[in-house]
């Protein structure tokens, strides 16, 4: 109309991936109900179980290809690329199912002459790196692959740097064969665990979120937080803590369950920036509550040859003192503000939510039985809870019946599966590189000098070598590469290995919350339309017990439930008393707004009663930690006006 500006909607950015149609859209369906099932039948060695007798490559060459077959298909080269599956795709599809039956086929035959250098070794090596470098980059960008190509660069021309950086170098034919053959490769831990452990996890995630778990543990999470003051952020981290156990992802995790929190929170008072900030901090902290915890944890188990229900367990007591940090700041934010509790229409009583959905506990109970007391391997006991979800499924919901829901559970696996096989197989290739070239044997060493100078510098840095290193990267290649680069170091200066390796695993994590590149604050800000900055810092503030707790545990291995002696439950509850004062400290508000000289006194002596009471003076710090706090707490719990008085400063 005349006089009426007409304002236009931004159009939709491109996809990367293609809407399909016709044979590529039935093709790539079926391979991802193949990719799944490949996944769970060696999870709980089917091939054993029937006498068969394969090398382990064989089923991760046939594995990755299919992935990485995938992956052409579905991804375009570039986001404003056709729809239409062009001559290139369909030509990498073929060299990626290449690769994968090459070494499918002969691989009995050249196992014990893998060192050997011939022509078809090379070529179906070099095509492998070439593709699965590209397929990295399509659903990844360029981070991933340009780091993989500096280290490959290093292995070959590291003869040209000086001093520690010097390595011989080596052959573009020695490289290849190397990265696509040898176990510390392409096929290696984080491909092997992958292809196994995290397809059946993930099939479980799908199957109890399918029959209705996800709503289930939502309704719990309302019934038993929704009353109380702040209601709507305690719903939020209870709910992504749950739902980690079903998505493995923190993204993902921030997606589906922000989608929902993020709008509950800034719709009863509080801010969009601190809403996002939550949601980011309670699904960062889903991947490090067990039982069942991220991809990274299970690869951590393989690493140090241990049940994975050992650092499930381990894993515990740090994980519920990051929350209970992270809840005692939102509780503390909501009585900042007066935020009231939810509606009382908004809320399902505990006991009807437990009567109708009790059978969704079943799964769960299943999986800690078989992972923690009947010591079943981490595939096998993921396959045993999703089959056990499947039922009670079947029983509540008749629909779930039907072999349609089955095949779409499974299709839904094999989307997932792909981004994780093709990460995984970049990971064995960021690991192949460091160890043909030496480099992770020079920062070990590197890192091991800094020991003379105390175990607290050396902690220092490499808390910060894995924040730097994890920027934009996905957990699981953080820790694969920092456990072959930083956990030797640590082991070798007397840290028992799994608090070295839950230490990088946490500071990996920690990527996913600390600016500038932190991928958890960036989703949870663009879903509330929030500052990013202020979303990023505000993320950092609450997860500001998992910056602290891995230095405890590392001094302090009662934490890890291990080496338990009498005085346990005296050390965890000093540990998390400290905590608690960190976390009074970091919010800035007890009864009222504390100054900056109340905020430190409480984390310096929540600090020093969290430090373990191995010796006389760690003792001593400990007990005049209690002393500090106390006086601190009585000190922000007079009023502001009283506290004049007491100085002489009456009005």
């Amino acid at each position: 109309m005349i006089g009426q500006r007409v304002v236009e909607e931004p159009p939709e950015p491109p996809s990367r991936f293609r809407e399909l149609a016709g044979w590529s859209r039935h093709a790539v369906s079926a391979g991802f109900i193949i990719l799944s099932l490949l996944g769970l039948t060696w999870g709980v060695n089917a091939p054993g179980l029937l006498g068969l007798t394969f090398f382990p490559e064989q089923y991760l060459s046939v594995f990755l290809g299919l992935s990485t077959a995938l992956v052409f298909l579905l991804a375009k080269w570039r986001e404003d690329a056709s729809d239409i599956v062009p001559w290139y795709d369909v030509g990498c599809t073929l060299g990626a199912i290449g690769f994968g039956g090459y070494c499918a086929i002969v691989f009995p035959t050249i196992a014990y002459s893998l060192s050997v250098v011939t022509w078809d070794k090379v070529l179906f090596g070099a095509l492998a790196i070439a593709l699965i470098l590209e397929a990295t980059r399509r659903l990844f960008g360029w981070t991933l692959v340009l780091l993989a190509v500096v280290l490959c660069l290093y292995a070959r021309f590291g003869y040209v740097l000086p001093g520690l950086l010097y390595t011989r170098g080596v052959s573009w034919e020695r490289l290849a064969t190397y990265l696509f053959l040898d176990s510390n490769g392409i096929f290696g831990i984080a491909l092997s665990v992958t292809a196994t452990v995290v397809a059946s996890f993930i099939f479980f995630g799908r199957a109890l979120q399918a029959v209705g778990g996800g709503a289930f543990f939502t309704d719990i999470s309302l019934a038993l937080m929704g009353r109380y003051r702040g209601g709507p952020a305690k719903v939020a981290v209870t709910s992504s803590a749950a739902f980690g156990m079903m998505s493995g992802s923190v993204v993902s995790n921030v997606v589906v369950s922000g989608s929902i929190t993020i709008p509950l929170m800034t719709r009863h008072g509080y801010s969009r920036d601190f809403a996002a900030a939550t949601e980011a901090a309670g699904s960062t902290g889903g991947q490090i509550m067990p039982p069942v915890m991220g991809i990274a944890a299970f690869i951590m188990a393989e690493n140090l040859g241990v049940n994975y229900g050992q650092i499930a367990l381990a894993a515990l007591i740090p994980a519920l003192l990051y929350f209970v940090a992270l809840f005692l700041q939102v509780d503390l934010e909501a009585r900042r503000f007066n935020l009231p509790a939810l509606p009382e229409n908004e809320i399902r009583r505990l006991s009807v939510v437990l009567r109708q959905g009790w059978p969704y506990l079943l799964p769960l109970a299943t999986l800690i039985y078989t992972l923690v007391f009947a010591h079943w391997n981490a595939g096998r006991a993921g396959v045993a809870a999703a089959v056990t979800a499947l039922a009670v499924g079947i029983v509540k919901h008749p629909q779930m019946r039907s072999l349609s829901v089955l095949l779409t559970l499974l299709r839904d696996c094999g989307r997932l599966l792909v981004d994780i096989a093709v990460v995984s197989a970049l990971a064995g290739i960021v690991i192949g590189a460091l160890n043909l070239s030496g480099l992770s044997f020079t920062l070990s060493m590197v890192l091991s000098g800094l020991a003379q100078y105390g175990l607290f510098l050396l902690l220092v840095v490499t808390a910060l070598a894995c924040i730097v290193f994890g920027m934009g990267m996905p957990t699981t290649v953080i820790y694969v590469m920092l456990s072959v680069m930083v956990a030797p170091a640590l082991i070798e200066v007397g840290v028992a290995p799994i608090s070295a390796h839950l230490f990088i695993f946490y500071f990996g994590m920690l990527s996913m919350l600390t600016p500038p590149v932190c991928m958890a604050s960036i989703t949870a800000a663009a879903l509330a339309r929030a500052s990013f900055w202020k979303t990023a810092f505000t993320g950092m503030r609450l997860g500001v017990a998992a910056y602290i707790v891995p230095f405890f545990f590392v001094y302090h291995p009662q934490l890890l439930l291990h080496d338990i002696n009498a005085f346990i439950l005296l050390e965890l509850l000093a540990t998390g008393g400290g905590i608690m004062m960190v976390a009074i400290g970091a919010a800035g508000f007890l009864r009222r707004e504390l100054g900056f000289g109340l905020r430190v006194g409480f984390v310096l002596s929540g600090l020093c009663l969290a430090s373990p009471t191995t010796t006389p003076l760690a003792l001593a710090i400990t007990i005049g930690g209690l002393a500090a706090g106390a006086f601190v707490v009585a000190l922000a719990l007079v009023p502001t006006g009283k506290l004049r008085l007491l100085r002489g400063g009456a009005d």
